[in-house]
């Protein structure tokens, strides 16, 4: 709530689904991860980007709470 980018109560963080946990989810459904990365608001432009897990001088900067991921469905 920091940067006032979403209303208060937007998220619930009892519900976040970090990404080893949907790693595993997707393992669990005969799937094999192949990318995640990280969105980083840059709010100087109101522009978001796509990072690496190991963005910059934090590991996992950019997956601490917005990331996508990719998988690859077996068979």
């Amino acid at each position: 709530h920091v940067l006032r980018v979403v209303p208060r109560g937007t998220h619930d963080w009892r519900k976040f689904v970090a990404p080893a946990e949907l790693r595993d989810m997707m393992r669990a459904a005969g799937a094999e991860p192949v990318d995640c990365r990280g969105l980083v608001l840059d709010p100087l432009r109101n522009r978001c980007h796509l990072v690496d897990c190991d963005f910059g001088l934090l590991r996992n900067a950019g997956v601490q709470a917005n990331y996508i991921m990719a998988a690859r469905k077996h068979g």
